[in-house]
């Protein structure tokens, strides 16, 4: 967990080491002086040892306490060290999202078409990855992405983060303390029995080391957090009645200061929002288009131009004559398995067209390969040869059956 707070954790631990200190001295001076004393003199010793111990143990606990709260009373330095802390580790976790079996990996440059723009300042009705965090702070804050399963919903979620976090810290200091600080949550850890503002801050305790629960409140009730909730459509079970979902987004659209509605960004499945039959209020909704041919032709050129690349290329360049295939790549989690899979060396003639073959079924078999592929692949392809890929598919596996359907694991996490 990353440590935040700083100042406060340093003087919190001056005045806990004072305490320990006082104690110290009090049971050492006991037991020096108690050897072969007098009565007097060891009452006397334990009398001033009584009274130093207690007066650095007094002001421990004080100056522990000040610390503490002297930074509760500052939420613009506990806002600028949670945004520095998030873009370190939104830049990991996007580098590990993007990664394809070779560092760096690329992104698709995807891009969307804006709907609802009654509710953004923008003229701009499309974008992409390069320009979403301009587009947003045209918007009036609150911003829903929606999507096909892997069309790069968190990837671009992940990117507006860090290009926010990245032109906050370029403000100046009166800008900047104005600016919130965009941080990525889970919303299926929401079960929406609390308000939206303590979840958040229940979060973030557990995030970052040496935050306290009033801090995080108080940097929350400042306005100085931008929620980014990942994930509105796993709040459900599938083909069950999405109450958790309906029950967050009514919450949401009473995440208010005064009367105004305050800046949320939520990220969630096309279809899934629409069976939801309630919508983010004052948001504009963002689609994310399926990638071109002439995007995914960029993407994988550009992925595997290393000289290491060469017989991965080649097998590419086998498959890109296949508007079968080509059909099934309109994703970059499409793109992420096969460069996986042709990174390994894995045969191409499973991923191409059989004779009499329906388009149709010819994508569904294809991406089971890839699927099938994709963990034994990645396993491969690790610098840690402590386990076989035999292994973690048989873990892989048996984690998958034990925690059910109610839990969310990224394969590219695996």
């Amino acid at each position: 967990m990353a440590c935040v707070g700083g100042k406060r954790g340093q003087w919190r631990r001056t005045g806990f080491g004072l305490c320990i200190v006082g104690s110290l001295l009090f049971a050492g001076t006991i037991a020096v002086r108690a050897v072969g004393a007098p009565d007097a003199d060891f009452d006397r010793a334990v009398g001033w040892a009584n009274i130093g111990g207690f007066v650095l143990a007094a002001g421990g606990l004080a100056i522990a306490f000040w610390g503490k709260n002297r930074a509760q009373a500052d939420p613009q330095r506990i806002a600028d060290t949670l945004a520095a802390a998030g873009l370190k580790a939104e830049g990991q976790a996007l580098r590990e999202l993007l990664f394809a079996g070779r560092d760096p990996g690329r992104r698709a440059n995807v891009t969307f078409q804006a709907e609802g723009l009654v509710h953004s300042h923008s003229e701009s009705t499309s974008g992409d990855l390069e320009s979403v965090a301009d587009f947003y702070r045209g918007t009036t804050g609150r911003m829903v992405v929606l999507g096909e399963p892997g069309a790069g919903k968190t990837v671009l979620a992940l990117t507006l983060v860090c290009r926010l976090l990245e032109h906050r810290q370029a403000l100046d200091d009166p800008s900047r303390a104005r600016t919130p600080v965009p941080v990525r949550f889970d919303i299926t850890g929401w079960d929406g029995g609390h308000s939206l503002e303590d979840w958040l801050a229940q979060v973030l305790v557990g995030r970052f080391a040496d935050l306290s629960r009033d801090s995080a409140r108080a940097v929350i009730d400042a306005n100085l957090v931008l929620p980014v909730l990942d994930g509105l459509d796993e709040m459900d079970l599938p083909d069950l009645e999405p109450t958790r979902g309906r029950a967050a987004i009514t919450q949401l659209n009473k995440y208010l200061s005064g009367s105004q509605l305050l800046p949320v960004v939520l990220t969630c499945r096309r279809q899934e929002y629409a069976q939801f039959g309630e919508e983010l209020a004052g948001a504009v909704e963002l689609v994310i288009n399926p990638l071109s041919p002439a995007q995914i032709r960029t993407y994988m050129d550009q992925e595997l131009a290393a000289r290491t690349d060469q017989h991965a290329r080649a097998y590419w360049e086998s498959l890109d004559e296949h508007d079968e295939v080509m059909g099934l790549l309109a994703t970059p989690w499409a793109l992420t398995l096969l460069t996986v899979y042709l990174r390994d060396g894995r045969p191409v003639s499973p991923l191409t067209p059989q004779p009499g073959e329906a388009p149709d079924d010819c994508r569904s078999r294809v991406w089971e390969v890839l699927l099938d592929e994709y963990t034994p692949a990645r396993t491969r392809s690790s610098d840690d040869s402590r386990y076989g890929p035999d292994q973690v598919q048989r873990w892989s596996s048996a984690l998958a059956v034990n925690l059910g359907d109610d839990v969310d694991i990224l394969l590219s996490d695996v």
